[in-house]
């Protein structure tokens, strides 16, 4: 076995003739299709890594958002509020700082601070004790929903925090 392979390459090495114009064609067929393999799944997962990385993006910035609203929230008393819509929030908080949320077209804001962007639903629902929606300040509210719902490239991305208020 060894002695025939040893003599195919003997004669592959000492052929002086070259390859065939068939032989060049189909050789270099099978590269072009290997390589145009090779460059789809690059480009796979440099589509997955773009989106991999814009979805951490999103969630970072829904996470952050959540976690202002968290510190403000927990500073709020219900005898506090001043307005509770479902699209705005403010109050004075216990510090006596006055807090505003409002969500303006597509964009959550704090104090005029742009906070979020995309924002697809009105972030603020109020709830009393047995978890019924209250539709006005002058009603017991005892819990806020906050739902943060962002669409970015066609994905929608969501957050949720159901918040305690103080007496």
């Amino acid at each position: 076995m060894a002695v025939k392979v040893h003599n195919w390459l003997n004669r592959f090495y000492t052929n002086q003739q070259g390859m065939s114009l068939f032989e060049l064609v189909v050789g270099l067929t099978l590269m072009g299709i290997v390589m145009m393999l090779a460059l789809v799944i690059i480009s796979l997962n440099a589509n997955m890594i773009s989106l991999s990385y814009n979805n951490t993006m999103n969630r970072a910035s829904l996470s952050g958002t959540m976690s202002i609203l968290r510190n403000d929230i927990q500073k709020l008393s219900p005898d506090s509020l001043i307005h509770a819509e479902s699209n705005r929030l403010s109050f004075y908080s216990i510090d006596g700082d006055y807090v505003n949320y409002q969500k303006s077209q597509d964009k959550l804001y704090r104090n005029s601070d742009l906070l979020l962007k995309d924002l697809v639903d009105d972030p603020f629902q109020y709830l009393n004790d047995s978890l019924h929606v209250v539709e006005s300040v002058e009603e017991d509210i005892t819990y806020l929903r906050v739902t943060l719902k962002i669409e970015k490239e066609g994905q929608i991305i969501r957050a949720s925090e159901l918040f305690y208020l103080r007496n």
